[in-house]
């Protein structure tokens, strides 16, 4: 599925998110029109859908905005790539992670947004034709660091950058779409691919939906890091199985 050379032009990367604010009032405080807005888009979804398990438009800002990032920020970024060692015949990964440390609604610019722009720019100036790889990034990754890099006024490195192209002229490797086989709504999750792969879990010590209570609550900001490269080695697993390559990675 995969050609065995084309694992070295991967860059394969996966966010952490979560609310922008620990709470809706945070959000009010900081930006009372944005709040009003999410109000407004909580009572219409309300209004469509009686089994909605939100008790209250709080609730739902806590639970739901990891996923917007008009309301959401990144909290960790990690990037992976994947190498030949051509003495020991094996495949090897290097890792790279940009995480907020500190935990204020303020760091996400300069801890994460400014230095991985900074790096897809250079990325985008070696020459080489990597494409960014990861699972289900189409739908969420890349859109969702687009939009936190624009609103942050920091230009989007061109490997992001989707306006005027077409898209098989998008350097981008998904392995969700890989496994649809070309059907339009088989979504799956990582650890079930992973799953029926026969490959380790990346989930077990953690889940996607807890990272917002990791972050904001506990401050597990080492724990957060951590999770979110053990997704990256998830997806480099997939895309080195789905290679057959003869030679293992370790």
């Amino acid at each position: 599925m995969i050609p065995e050379k084309d694992l070295l032009e991967l860059i394969i990367f996966d966010l952490e998110t979560t609310s922008e604010y620990k709470t809706l009032n945070d959000l009010r405080e900081a930006n009372s029109r944005k709040a009003e807005l999410w109000q407004t888009k909580v009572n219409k979804m309300f209004a469509k859908n009686n089994d909605i398990l939100w008790s209250d438009v709080h609730e739902a800002y806590e639970s739901q905005t990891a996923l917007l990032p008009e309301y959401g920020r990144i909290v960790c970024a990690t990037f992976l790539h994947i190498i030949f060692d051509s003495e020991n015949k094996t495949y090897k990964t290097r890792i790279k992670s940009f995480y907020d440390n500190v935990g204020s609604s303020t760091s996400e610019k300069t801890l994460i947004l400014e230095p991985v722009a900074d790096m897809l720019e250079k990325i985008s100036k070696t020459g080489k034709n990597y494409k960014l790889c990861g699972h289900n990034i189409k739908r969420f990754d890349i859109p969702f660091l687009g939009k936190r890099l624009m609103m942050a006024s920091i230009p989007v490195p061109p490997i992001l950058q989707t306006y005027g192209k077409k898209p098989w002229e998008l350097n981008y490797v998904d392995t969700g779409d890989i496994w649809s086989m070309g059907a339009w709504d088989q979504y799956i999750t990582l650890d079930l691919m992973t799953c029926s792969l026969d490959l380790p879990s990346p989930k077990e010590f953690m889940k996607g939906e807890y990272v917002g209570a990791a972050f904001w609550k506990e401050r597990l900001f080492e724990t957060i890091h951590l999770y979110c490269e053990e997704d990256c080695k998830a997806v480099a697993r997939i895309v080195h199985k789905l290679s057959y390559s003869p030679y293992p990675i370790i």
